[in-house]
């Protein structure tokens, strides 16, 4: 049997895309499958996450490889959907597939085996926008080997990579009409390590989920895996995992109402008590929900009925 090859483009920036990809060659090597990353260059290795998973730059694939492609990218997938290989495209993202899958003809599509999701929002979309295609859900997930409660400053922590015009406006919003909570620090995590990022998590009470058009959003999954108390955007993907009993959602791209829902998130870690414990609770037990032993088994199963 040959290996599994996951291919992960260049990308100068953060992509969590980027990070679930070397995470499912680390699980289906521990699981003992041969599984490598391909990339074009040394240098496009992702620097700002830790892997041990092996990496291939050179592009002689074997017969019986098995290549998995992402969904972003419509010359790799044409050049894929004419090798002679079994191959699967990884979608981590339906919005970015108008620029890749989309883009193929059903003669190509028709060359793929299948296609991976890392959600139920993707691969509903995925059945409805290709229904030729068989999709599978192997979700992605926040890893609490990582992602773990520290001890807890009053502090807001947030990712503005997203959304910086609205994250700026919210802060200023937060402070002038919540004099109470004006006083509070907030953390912004702009191109750090995921193990800074983890940190930074750790030992803020709150966080602002600044999610925008997401195949899942793991953002907030991993906030609240570190204990924190989660207020803001679903960013859409994050609508199968928010609830109201989690945190404090806005559905939708409304900066006013993620203000008022942050500021809700802040009263409530002042207050303490009962209300506070039983959403930490639910928080915390949510992101059990997308943990990396959830993910590892979903994992085994997928690859078990794509190789037998």
């Amino acid at each position: 049997m040959g290996r599994i090859v996951y291919f992960c483009l260049p990308n100068k920036g953060i992509a969590g895309g980027a990070k679930m990809i070397f995470r499912h060659v680390e699980a289906l090597i521990e699981l003992g499958h041969d599984a490598v990353v391909f990339t074009r260059t040394a240098a496009d290795v992702p620097a700002w996450f830790e892997s041990r998973a092996p990496v291939i730059t050179d592009g002689d694939f074997r017969a019986d490889d098995i290549l998995v492609a992402p969904e972003d990218s419509p010359t790799l997938l044409r050049q894929m959907a004419n090798a002679p290989q079994r191959k699967f495209i990884f979608c981590q993202n339906h919005f970015y597939s108008a620029r890749g899958m989309a883009k193929l003809s059903a003669t190509e599509l028709a060359a793929y085996s299948g296609v991976m999701a890392c959600s139920r929002t993707v691969a509903d979309w995925v059945s409805w926008r290709f229904p030729t295609l068989s999709v599978q859900v192997v979700p992605a997930f926040a890893d609490e080997r990582r992602f773990r409660p520290a001890e807890k400053q009053d502090a807001i922590a947030l990712i503005p990579r997203k959304r910086p015009t609205e994250a700026a406006y919210m802060r200023d919003v937060f402070r002038f009409t919540y004099a109470r909570h004006a006083k509070m620090p907030w953390f912004w995590i702009e191109g750090a390590p995921e193990d800074e990022t983890a940190g930074v998590m750790g030992r803020s009470r709150l966080f602002l989920s600044l999610s925008r058009l997401e195949g899942l959003g793991m953002a907030p999954l991993e906030a609240m895996a570190a204990g924190c108390l989660v207020a803001g955007f679903t960013g859409e993907g994050g609508r199968e995992y928010a609830t109201e009993d989690n945190g404090f959602w806005v559905d939708g791209d409304d900066p006013g109402g993620a203000v008022e829902a942050l500021a809700s998130a802040a009263d409530l870690a002042a207050t303490g008590g009962p209300a506070l414990q039983r959403m930490l609770e639910a928080a915390s037990e949510t992101a059990a929900r997308w943990s990396r032993t959830e993910f590892v088994k979903a994992l085994e199963a997928q690859w078990r009925g794509y190789k037998g």
